[in-house]
């Protein structure tokens, strides 16, 4: 049984860049301009304003840079660049993830997993050098995240080389306008609609994905069909890592894309309507599939092309 818990961290939750943000600017640099296709690229029109929709990756490695000519040069054109939280608000990042990702004194992890869980952890941990009495007061999805993380370091996967972090640095160097989509707090509460049992199951996956080296091996995949553009690859991903049922796929699909992407939509729809062009990147699975966020505002009556 595949598990799905990569795909949050790789592909979906911007919240986690922005922590490797806050701790190391050095960022990679790139031509304004390239040959080279990555992710995905759409623009939506409407009135004679435009607003392109791209799909990142949370993580990355030196040789993802630079990026396609297409899509810097829609970056260049953009007085406002979007994001799926507000990258720069760092301080209200980490307030979000104490309220919603912590356990408050005299509770711990203990509490709320079962000992088979926390003896695998303890496990996990120990082979990479760690204690797991540092984690006692996560959450369990937020110790699944640090496990995902963890992993793709091992893979040559780097928070600090992810596409929101370069695409920042460079609206900030132009003297973008930059906001986002959603609010931590708001990505971040979304967790606390899982139960205890649903958080144990979460963890549990996660600690199998990474025992048998599945998390790099999907990392891998996703991260070479963005690299290469491939449109089909990503969706034919997308939809295999979503199909089954496990807490993590379920979650994801249902919470993590469909009750967001209707936001998102709305948030662009606005911006379509007050600005003249405007950048938006965001996790590459909210551009795919049928409730996606272009599939939402086509069904709302704006023009939306597939770029590549």
């Amino acid at each position: 049984m595949k598990n799905k818990i990569s795909l949050i961290v790789i592909a979906l939750l911007g919240f986690l860049t922005s922590f490797s943000y806050a701790e190391n600017s050095s960022v990679p640099s790139a031509p304004a301009a390239t040959a080279s296709h990555r992710g995905t690229l759409y623009r939506v029109r409407h009135k004679g304003n435009t607003s392109y929709l791209f799909g990142t990756i949370h993580v990355g490695k030196p040789e993802f840079y630079p990026l396609g000519t297409e899509v810097m040069q829609a970056f260049s054109k953009a007085s406002k660049v979007a994001f799926e939280i507000d990258l720069q608000d760092t301080s209200a990042i980490q307030a979000s993830l104490q309220k919603h990702g912590m356990y408050g004194a005299g509770d711990s992890l203990k509490n709320h997993v079962s000992p088979d869980t926390l003896a695998r952890l303890d496990q996990a941990l120990k082979k990479v050098g760690l204690s797991s009495d540092s984690y006692m007061q996560m959450k369990p999805w937020v110790v699944a995240d640090e496990l995902m993380m963890l992993a793709l370091a091992q893979g040559g996967y780097d928070p600090k080389q992810g596409i929101e972090e370069f695409l920042l640095k460079i609206a900030k160097q132009q003297k973008k306008r930059i906001v986002g989509l959603e609010t931590a707090d708001f990505q971040l509460s979304l967790f606390n609609r899982l139960t205890d049992e649903e958080q144990n199951q979460f963890l549990k996956e996660a600690l199998d994905e990474n025992s048998d080296g599945k998390t790099c091996k999907d990392a891998d995949q996703l991260a070479d069909a963005w690299f290469n553009a491939d449109a089909k690859e990503l969706a034919r991903l997308a939809q295999d890592e979503l199909s089954e049922k496990t807490v993590s796929a379920e979650f994801t699909q249902h919470v993590l894309l469909d009750q967001r992407n209707p936001g998102m939509a709305t948030k662009i729809e606005g911006m379509l309507r007050h600005d003249k062009v405007t950048f938006v990147g965001v996790g590459l699975l909210h551009l795919i599939g049928e409730k996606s966020v272009p599939a939402l505002l086509r069904q709302r009556g704006y023009a939306v092309e597939l770029v590549y």
